[in-house]
């Protein structure tokens, strides 16, 4: 193969993307973290229960148990929580793109994770998240406002867990997932 065919074919090659849920309403996340607490109880109270009365196990009518009430609450606060969850979805950067934004926010030098990338490991992947991300509203692709990344991004939208997924998937995309397909190319040719 020539090598302008080699080039022809490797721009053919979709840019890899990963996706993930995230919650856009933090009092809903923590409404529902309460819920499941109490479900959890109230099923490890029945449990205990049981076991120090084995006749609890029989059959016959039943009432409302507390984890069927808390089961219950539980399912009528599940719509508001899909309300609150968004699906992003983030693709690779040119890699000359890249380049560009770890060259224009440089490491600070008092975080140690910046020191050991070389640039703003924060900053730069806020910054690839708003030029590579699209929010999936069933089977399309929907554009952020720059206005809506800042808000996104800001203090009171989303909670650090999913700021730091966010992060991780672009750090995944950009600079983990090509390092390791080049570290499996020259294993695997025997070149090392």
């Amino acid at each position: 193969m020539d090598f302008d065919a080699a080039l022809d074919e490797a721009e053919q090659i979709p840019d890899d993307s990963m996706s993930l849920k995230v919650c856009i309403n933090r009092a809903i996340a923590r409404k529902r973290a309460e819920l499941l607490d109490a479900l959890d109880a109230a099923r490890k109270a029945e449990a205990k229960q049981a076991a120090e009365d084995p006749r609890l196990g029989a059959t016959g009518p039943v009432d409302t148990t507390a984890s069927e009430a808390a089961l219950a609450a539980f399912e009528a606060h599940e719509p508001e929580v899909q309300n609150a969850l968004i699906e992003l979805k983030f693709t690779r950067l040119d890699p000359n793109e890249w380049t560009l934004l770890t060259q224009l926010y440089p490491m600070r030098p008092e975080v140690q994770l910046d020191r050991h990338y070389g640039y703003n490991f924060d900053e730069v992947s806020k910054q690839a998240a708003r030029r590579s991300g699209v929010r999936l509203d069933g089977d399309s692709e929907v554009s952020l406002t720059e206005a809506q990344w800042t808000r996104m991004f800001g203090k009171k939208v989303l909670s650090a867990p999913d700021l730091a997924r966010v992060v991780d998937v672009i750090w995944t995309l950009n600079e983990y997932k090509p390092a390791q397909d080049i570290a499996a190319l020259v294993k695997g040719s025997g070149v090392a």
